[in-house]
């Protein structure tokens, strides 16, 4: 979002979006891993997954056989930035889509992004003429990390804050859920390692303000709730 107002009349934003978000779940950094047959007894170990962190886990078997669960990459934050396109307005809705995709080739395949959602101005039917802003959102979003991972994520909710000329704020509470799910093998003989994962904790806060610079709106957000995510978008309408 690059305003707190949905603006009435005709409007197009263009702009490019950049967010951030940091894996502080265990959920998301550890999975339960079972050892592959023929290795003997068949045993569980808390294990790193692809993402975090740098740690090889390794349970003995018989006769002195050993088996050894990969360690992560070690990241700790998933960044990309990617195109918006917002137009608008239509009985008080805006519509917004946001696109990035690249192939890396190799193993690593493709990365893409898609998103979407609508808004609508829900305070003009209650705070007409007004500087308070209030709106309510619905957002989906798709990331797939080449082979390995993808993310989808619905989301609901409500924006409120004030709208000026030159510079906005809001604050927003929103429902969201989504599904994780990382795929990958550890070794040429290991069976591939499939972890699906789910967020725990559907609850949204987060706060943002932006500011009109010459024909820019440059917008920052923050979500205070995990999983954290910070964003911030650069772009002009007309």
């Amino acid at each position: 979002m690059h305003k707190t107002s949905v603006d009435s009349g005709f409007h197009l934003y263009l702009g490019v979006t950049a967010f951030s978000t940091w894996i502080l779940d265990d959920k998301t950094r550890y999975f339960t891993g079972t050892t592959d047959v023929p290795f003997s007894p068949e045993q569980s170990a808390r294990v790193p997954t692809i993402l975090e962190p740098r740690e090889i886990v390794t349970v003995n078997g018989l006769n002195g056989t050993s088996y050894t669960f990969p360690a992560g990459l070690g990241i700790k934050a998933v960044a990309l930035a990617v195109p918006q396109l917002t137009i608008g307005s239509i009985f008080g809705t805006e519509f917004n889509v946001r696109f990035f995709g690249y192939d890396f080739g190799g193993d690593f395949g493709k990365l893409q992004f898609l998103g979407g959602g609508v808004r609508h101005d829900i305070g003009r039917y209650f705070v007409k003429d007004s500087r308070l802003k209030i709106s309510a959102e619905y957002c989906f979003q798709k990331l797939n990390v080449g082979n390995y991972s993808d993310l989808t994520m619905h989301k609901i909710g409500v924006y409120a804050g004030h709208q000026w000329k030159l510079f906005h704020y809001y604050a927003y509470l929103g429902y969201q859920k989504s599904a994780m799910n990382i795929d990958y093998a550890g070794s040429a003989d290991a069976s591939p390692v499939h972890v699906p994962l789910s967020n725990k904790n559907p609850l949204l806060l987060a706060a943002g303000m932006g500011v009109k610079l010459w024909i820019f709106w440059l917008n920052v957000h923050g979500n205070f709730i995990r999983p954290v995510v910070a964003a911030a978008s650069l772009g002009f309408s007309f």
